[in-house]
């Protein structure tokens, strides 16, 4: 399901094997979290984001946690819950500091608080592990942040900042 999410960008097929997985085992924190995402991608980004926040649950104080915050802060990034998805984005850093999908939505989402600092200390961490990081990189529809593209947060940036 994650692959067809990001990968193929197809949110139907991500939904259905993600469907199939938490129809499986219900139990299944990853299911959850992909089913979420893939529900948010196709529109429905309030019970994407409660599924989300179900696998975050489920998940405990397992290894998965930092990919499942990740995960949860994408959704809601997606349904326009910013300080929630500011909140998920630093649980996920927390527990993986060098894990940069969270960091790529930290460094808009603290610009969006009017947090610059904040902002420009995850755009410095990411430019040791990506060197070539910039804000208008977070634009560029070659890198991975389509999940923050699509939610349209970035238009609210200001120009110079994006």
């Amino acid at each position: 399901a994650q692959v067809h999410s990001i990968a193929r960008q197809s949110p139907v097929a991500a939904f259905e094997l993600a469907e199939r997985s938490v129809q499986l085992n219900p139990a299944n924190p990853m299911g959850w979290a992909c089913l979420g995402i893939a529900e948010c991608y196709l529109g429905k980004t309030q019970v994407g984001l409660e599924h989300a926040l179900l696998a975050r649950d489920l998940v405990g104080a397992t290894p998965l946690r930092f990919q499942i915050n990740a995960l949860a802060c994408i959704a809601a990034t997606m349904a326009g819950d910013i300080d929630r998805s500011i909140l998920l984005g630093e649980a996920s850093h927390g527990l993986a500091p060098d894990f940069k999908p969270p960091m790529r939505f930290l460094s808009a989402l603290y610009l969006l608080r009017d947090q610059h600092e904040q902002s420009q200390i995850m755009v410095d961490r990411l430019k040791r592990l990506e060197p070539n990081f910039s804000y208008d990189l977070l634009r560029d529809r070659e890198y991975p942040a389509s999940s923050l593209q699509r939610s349209k947060l970035l238009e609210k940036l200001p120009g110079r900042q994006v």
